[in-house]
């Protein structure tokens, strides 16, 4: 494991290590150029299609992998060396997105790019989440991790702006042929600044058996199943905001302005909260605060049970966004909890599947809107995660005070 000396505990001490910045500058470039790709992908199918249901598609199939790859591939993280497996996620995603610019593909071999776009960078995710341990100490990891979300929160946006401002100069199979590149850059920096903590082969059987199970281990073992799940639930449930943002400003009479407001409330949240508790808290007091901040989670969206006007409301969002605070003292408190030859499986597993929740709730959240006002299905979103919350409190809650 690299170290500096002292355990980091702030987030200037992990830029010190040269591994880590190899790692983060990578997953600036790569970030940069998928969100890059995913308006020139959105523009190009509405372009050949004029359709707003498929053009919806391929931001679907961009999440849909992660439940698929999350759950079927976890075990590429122990049985090969980590950067063996993200160079090749990223050689194969600059391959994927160079056959997607190629003139008159047809719809379906395009949907099916990006479908496999996305399984590979779930497996590279995945694999990276299971390799941050070698690199950074105990007491570092949450901060990584959580240093890794907020800059993907941060350059999803930045990545759209740019991706749309972009298409003003460019054609789209230029953006396309562009986020190729980043992701063979990407691959370079990985294999210039990853060390060679290659572990060795683990298991027996296929790569599809090993993933399932580890998938049943952490299920079966009450206290990773209670913090697997506080990882994947609650934010699923909190991002039902998002899902419903167009109706809930269409019902309520906001303009574009105030429809923006309501998409990156709690992402700005989520982005100060994270800051806050990596750089004021320490180790201890995060862990033990995974609960009282998974329910600020969840608390605020009770709120629109009032149907709040546009101050209020983003008020709230940005309330219920510093909650996810939370995930740095549960990465702590889950990697203390996994050892053996399942730990590799297991941060993979809470590394991709979060993903694949928030998809799932975005899509059952629009069809429940279809037939019940939106501020309410914002609550009961709130109602869902405060639940889902107290439900995997007891094991949670008892690693924490003995932290």
């Amino acid at each position: 494991m690299t170290t500096t000396g002292a355990s980091p505990a702030r987030w200037p001490d992990l830029l010190r290590i040269a591994e880590f910045r190899g790692i983060l500058t990578a997953h600036v470039i790569s970030l940069l150029g998928t969100a890059i790709a995913q308006v020139a992908l959105a523009v190009l199918v509405y372009q050949r299609t004029e359709s707003p249901f498929l053009t919806a598609l391929t931001f679907t199939l961009s999440l849909l992998p992660s439940l698929v790859a999350g759950t079927l591939l976890s075990a590429l993280a122990d049985r090969f060396p980590a950067r063996r497996v993200l160079v090749t996620c990223e050689l194969l995603g600059a391959a994927v997105v160079a056959l997607m610019a190629v003139p008159g593909l047809g719809l379906p071999i395009l949907l099916a790019l990006v479908f496999v776009l996305g399984a590979t960078g779930t497996v590279f995710v995945g694999t990276r989440a299971a390799l941050l341990p070698e690199v950074l100490s105990p007491s570092a990891y949450p901060l990584g991790r959580a240093m890794l979300r907020v800059l993907a929160n941060v350059l999803q946006i930045a990545g759209y702006l740019v991706g749309g401002a972009l298409l003003l100069f460019v054609p789209v199979i230029a953006a396309l042929l562009l986020d190729a590149a980043t992701f063979l850059v990407s691959a370079l920096l990985i294999w210039r600044a990853t060390a060679a903590h290659d572990l060795p082969a683990r298991g027996a059987g296929g790569v599809v058996r090993a993933s399932l199970d580890g998938l049943r281990t952490a299920l079966r073992t009450p206290r990773l199943r209670s913090m697997l799940l506080l990882m994947w639930l609650p934010p699923a449930f909190a991002v039902v905001p998002e899902a419903v943002a167009v109706v809930y400003a269409g019902q309520n009479g906001l303009d574009t302005v105030g429809l923006g407001v309501l998409l990156t409330g709690s992402l700005v949240g989520a982005v100060l909260g994270e800051l806050a508790v990596g750089q004021y808290l320490g180790d201890r007091a995060r862990q033990r605060g995974v609960l009282p901040l998974a329910a600020l989670l969840a608390l605020p969206l009770l709120g629109f049970l009032f149907q709040p006007s546009l101050p209020f409301a983003a008020l709230l969002l940005v309330l219920s966004g510093l909650g996810f605070g939370y995930t740095l003292g549960l990465d702590r408190l889950l990697l203390n909890a996994v050892a053996g030859d399942v730990r590799q499986r297991v941060l993979n597993l809470a590394a991709t599947l979060p993903m694949a929740a928030q998809g799932l709730a975005f899509a059952v959240a629009g069809a429940v809107a279809e037939v019940v006002p939106a501020h309410l299905v914002i609550v009961a979103g709130g109602v869902l995660a405060l639940v889902t919350a107290a439900l995997c409190a007891g094991p949670v809650l008892r690693a924490g005070r003995a932290a």
